[in-house]
């Protein structure tokens, strides 16, 4: 950055986690977050400036001009080989700080096996993250020398800010598995002309500024909104004893496996509705012509042979049960000795099911073909609806299957009730997404 400056910018904002967050470490440790030496919870400003940039567009002329670029030359002094010159952006990106007593919560997660559908050998890890909820500021400074260039700088990073607030930029890892998501719970801005001595006194001494509206930003993703309706679910995450579940008066020393709650609620995983959606699109696959590569280009794959993987470009929210008090059950049972036949030894377990209503969110980026895209998904949902898989642990007992599924895009309403299927298409949506595919929507 210019070390000679006549004009500056500078913003203070707030946000609020709508979604998980989390900050990964360079160890790789996924039971961990990024933190602080004092326990801070944090993202560097550098990720929170590539988010920002990977919105702009990595090598468009505003991307480069706000955050820098690098410039490959020939190098005289070594013939045939270059040499790289950075260029430095006009502003500067403060870290993330979130409150450093912010709640974070450890869900289990499974590898799958994309062979044959079950959990991979030694496959079970565990993830760390931030609660929905959690709150964070950052500061961003912009340094100009011309009153146009400022007021440019305004209008391109308060579009940015718009369109956090509308989940086109997401933060952190796990962006795939509905993390990340914000929103601006304040934004403040301070102009500074430092030809006035008023404002050079301001911009050694003061960090507040004016607050402001940030334009309407009109988001470019396509959102599938699917509601659920089921009688017993259950996403493992853990034992409690009976005696912490109001309402339960016997053996109360026992355990229960309990499913995964975020913020009070019993929820359903992204990664966990992403990984069953995605099992149920490769089984149907080849009947649409649908290769691997366009698979993966769905839904992303993890590193492999020390690359860096490929971030998928659809994301999937968590499922969250609304409804106060949640609708659980106990349930017993015994496990059955595949070879004998028989009820194994001290096998009999306890767990407490969820039922009642479940909401999510499946976005669809502009990177990818939304409407190929959405008529695969739209069959996929279609096919839990009809009960053809399920979510969660238990589908050979019946769980995880939905009463009623609803998804919305637009006007266009696709629902399963009963092992029916019915689509109100007034606009016309699904069916320009099933000729994309080359079929029907039913």
């Amino acid at each position: 950055m210019n070390a000679v400056f006549t004009y500056a910018i500078r913003y203070h904002i707030e946000l609020e986690c709508t979604s998980p967050m989390r900050s990964g470490r360079n160890d790789r440790n996924t039971e961990a977050i990024l933190r602080r030496w004092d326990g801070t919870p944090m993202i560097q400003g550098p990720s929170l400036a590539g988010a920002m940039r990977s919105w702009f567009g990595t090598n468009t002329p505003d991307a480069n001009w706000l955050f820098g670029w690098q410039q490959q030359i020939e190098d005289s002094g070594n013939a045939g080989k270059k040499k790289t010159i950075p260029h430095e952006g006009s502003i500067s990106v403060s870290d993330l700080d979130f409150e450093k007593t912010a709640s974070t919560v450890i869900r289990p997660r499974l590898k799958i096996d994309g062979a044959t559908g079950t959990a991979s050998d030694k496959a079970k890890f565990d993830v760390m993250h931030l609660e929905t909820g959690t709150k964070g500021t950052f500061s961003i400074v912009w340094k100009g020398i011309s009153s146009e260039d400022q007021k440019k700088a305004a209008q391109l990073l308060e579009q940015c800010f718009a369109s956090m607030n509308v989940g086109d930029i997401r933060l952190g890892a796990q962006k795939n598995n509905g993390f990340g998501q914000i929103k601006l719970t304040s934004v403040k801005r301070r102009y500074y002309d430092m030809k006035n001595s008023d404002d050079r006194t301001a911009w050694l001494g003061e960090i507040g500024g004016t607050e402001i509206h940030l334009p309407e930003a009109v988001s470019s993703s396509i959102i599938l909104h699917v509601s659920m309706e089921t009688d017993a679910l259950l996403v493992k995450s853990g034992t409690k004893k009976l005696a912490d579940i109001p309402g339960v008066k016997e053996n109360k020393r026992s355990s229960v496996a309990v499913s995964i709650q975020e913020a009070g609620h019993a929820v359903i995983p992204g990664s966990s509705i992403k990984g069953a959606v995605r099992a149920q699109i490769k089984r149907f696959a080849p009947f649409c012509k649908l290769s691997e590569d366009e698979i993966i280009s769905l839904f992303g794959r993890e590193s492999r042979d020390h690359d860096n993987g490929i971030a998928g470009k659809v994301s999937f929210s968590d499922g969250i049960f609304l409804e106060d008090p949640q609708k659980s059950t106990i349930q017993t049972r015994i496990r059955i000795d595949r070879l004998t036949g028989g009820v194994m030894d001290k096998a009999m377990v306890k767990e407490e099911v969820i039922g009642g209503s479940c909401e999510w969110n499946i976005t669809l980026s502009p990177a990818v073909n939304q409407e190929k895209a959405g008529a695969i998904l739209l069959l996929a949902l279609r096919d839990l609806g009809i009960g053809l898989y399920s979510l969660g642990s238990g589908y050979a007992i019946g769980r995880g299957r939905p009463t009623k599924l609803v998804v919305r895009v637009a006007s266009s309403v696709l629902t399963c009730e009963n092992g029916t299927v019915e689509i109100s298409d007034e606009c016309g949506l699904f069916s320009k997404w099933m000729n994309a595919l080359g079929g029907e929507p039913a």
